[in-house]
């Protein structure tokens, strides 16, 4: 192999491994700052829109909250729009889950949305072990 294909060669394999993980680190860099919510997908996660990734999906660290068809679904839904929908919300990430959502703590005007959640009994602590479905924070 000539010397040109081998840098050729490398430098598409070093792009390549460029775009993976600056890619990936482009979407926590972006999320640090204030954001605008765009939509709620259920009680602990929304979606907002980044000029750059175009929409991106947020799960709130570190709560739970019922989703889908779950009893309490709807109106876990309802107040996190109500607390988050078309407001500034700064996020601090977290992590990334396999399904590719950002996981970050969520501030909205100086409240902790996932201790808010909790607080009214809309979502629990995802540490907490528990059989049987969700419960209101209140019953634990």
């Amino acid at each position: 192999m000539s010397e040109w294909n081998m840098l050729l060669a490398l430098f598409a394999a070093g792009s390549a491994l460029a775009y993976f993980f600056i890619g990936r680190r482009s979407r926590v860099r972006t999320a640090g700052a204030a954001v605008v919510v765009d939509a709620i997908i259920d009680g602990e996660i929304f979606q907002l829109k980044d000029r750059f990734e175009g929409f991106i999906n947020v799960r709130i660290a570190g709560v739970r909250a019922p989703a889908g068809d779950d009893e309490g679904a709807d109106w876990a839904a309802e107040t996190l729009s109500g607390l988050i929908k078309g407001k500034t919300c700064r996020i601090e990430p977290v992590d990334e889950d396999p399904d590719g959502f950002l996981i970050a703590d969520v501030n909205v005007d100086g409240v902790d949305v996932g201790t808010f959640l909790v607080e009214r009994g809309h979502a629990i602590r995802s540490d907490t072990l528990f059989r049987g479905g969700f419960r209101r924070a209140d019953e634990f």
